[in-house]
């Protein structure tokens, strides 16, 4: 039997330029089509009264690599949403 490497992960993607409801919009839109493209199974949930994104990776062959590969995609589709196009400009995540 493998021990768990990795649990859960809450994260809220924020932007300067957006607050209050549209971030909760944001980030509820990003569980959407972060299943939606088969990414990842992300699920919203109320932390600290905001709305955040919850990953459970216990996969026990899920690898380092591969969270980054979700979180990465995560900040993309949160860029094209945000920006309603591809764009350079990161958003960042706030745990």
């Amino acid at each position: 039997m493998s021990h768990a490497q990795m649990g859960i992960i809450v994260v809220r993607f924020v932007s300067v330029d957006t607050s209050g409801s549209d971030l909760g919009d944001l980030n509820r839109k990003i569980a959407e089509v972060t299943l939606e493209r088969n990414v990842a199974a992300v699920q919203t949930v109320d932390f600290d009264h905001k709305v955040a994104l919850r990953l459970c990776i216990i996969n026990p062959r899920l690898t380092s690599r591969d969270l980054k590969d979700i979180i990465y995609s995560l900040d993309e589709i949160a860029i094209e949403l945000k920006e309603g196009v591809r764009s350079s400009e990161s958003v960042y995540c706030s745990s």
